[in-house]
């Protein structure tokens, strides 16, 4: 891990304990299950302390005659971000008014209007169907579709790094490339991690969609039908 390599290189002792393991690496992500349904991706949030968190954000059907209905969140700019969110979820899809929706998540670990991005696509896989398994993101949202940059992206980068294997592809704004040392990129590489950088909620979209599509098989290890078969055989 770069972080302890850094650490232990400037004379500091290995962290053994809990504690000490936790001041070094800040707080351990939430144990998320997978994404297995649609209207669901990862948020992501920097604690404060160095450490950064994973946690979900859920959209559901709303309630007749309530537009939009928030849950789990207390604070303006983060509703003003949500409802930023879904009207341009739904402007992708051509509807000119927000649907009717529930949006839940745990405010308690993320503060800001950095939530943007990850809301508005759980609304977009909510109004299309498509579910987008291992899929987080941060970014604030602009009006015109933007996505700002954001901080605590390392942290949250981090997080993501300690729960590889829930979580697949990253997705940030593309401003936030260079706040990442190459060496975190190349962790997060051999993590297994697809890390995007977006600049606009149609290309966070583009994004979601090819990390979707199955990855083509090399044609070296392909053979034709004839010498399979006879390979088969032998």
């Amino acid at each position: 891990c770069v972080r302890l390599a850094e650490h232990l290189r400037c004379g500091q002792p290995m962290p053994r304990t809990r504690e000490e393991v936790s001041a070094l690496f800040g707080a351990a992500p939430l144990e998320q299950p997978p994404i297995t349904q649609p209207g669901i991706t990862y948020i992501l949030a920097a604690t404060g302390d160095g450490g950064g968190l994973v946690s979900r954000v859920v959209v559901g059907a709303g309630q007749p005659g309530v537009p939009l209905r928030l849950l789990g969140m207390g604070e303006t700019t983060m509703n003003e971000s949500v409802e930023l969110a879904v009207t341009l979820a739904a402007s992708l899809l051509g509807q000119t008014k927000a649907p009717a929706l529930t949006v839940a998540m745990d405010a308690s670990k993320k503060s800001g209007p950095s939530a943007g991005l990850a809301v508005c696509l759980a609304v977009w896989s909510k109004l299309t169907g498509l579910t987008l398994s291992g899929v987080a993101a941060t970014g604030e949202l602009f009006l015109n579709g933007e996505v700002l940059p954001v901080g605590g992206v390392e942290e949250k980068l981090s997080a993501c790094i300690r729960g590889r294997g829930v979580v697949r592809t990253v997705l940030m704004p593309a401003a936030c490339r260079e706040a990442l040392s190459s060496a975190l990129r190349q962790e997060a590489r051999e993590a297994g991690l697809n890390l995007c950088f977006v600049s606009t909620v149609r290309e966070a979209v583009a994004a979601v969609l090819a990390a979707r599509r199955p990855k083509p098989v090399p044609q070296k290890v392909l053979r034709p039908a004839g010498q399979a078969e006879a390979a088969a055989k032998r």
